[in-house]
């Protein structure tokens, strides 16, 4: 299978991209079958030869996500470039904390509704009985 994919060149702290179309399994700074272009990220410029890319496509080759965005960016259309996105994690710390948050509350709210449903209003009007009372009560008399 074939991809069209981006291979790093450049100096350090200076990278320069070639478009390349190599084999899936290929190692991704390994042997690659033709160069399509290249990309600068620096000034956001790309070079690519899109008749060719437009032939390969048509062949089959997938570009990667990272291809798809500059050839989308550089205006082609095909039915096999599609950018995949992605949800953002939230750090760990970010998450915890509105999950706490709303456990608290939670856990705040059932007891306020336990408390309000052990003491009804028809409760409240009732005198409390003790356990002395109820015990002289039904004890016999002589």
């Amino acid at each position: 299978m074939l991809v069209i994919r981006l291979k790093r060149v450049g100096k350090k702290n200076q990278p320069f991209y070639r478009v390349v179309l190599a084999e899936h399994a290929r190692p991704v700074k390994g042997k690659f079958i033709k160069i399509l272009g290249s990309y600068n990220p620096f000034n956001k410029k790309s070079q690519l030869k899109n008749e060719e890319i437009l032939k390969w496509l048509g062949n089959g080759a997938k570009p990667s996500n990272s291809a798809a965005k500059i050839l989308v960016q550089a205006g082609l259309k095909h039915p096999l470039i599609v950018v995949k996105t992605f949800k953002k994690k939230l750090k760990k710390k970010e998450v915890k904390a509105p999950e706490a948050a709303e456990v608290k509350e939670t856990k705040s709210q059932e007891k306020t509704d336990e408390k309000k449903e052990e003491s009804t209003p028809e409760e409240q009007n009732k005198p409390t009985e003790t356990k002395t009372d109820t015990a002289k009560e039904t004890a016999p008399t002589q």
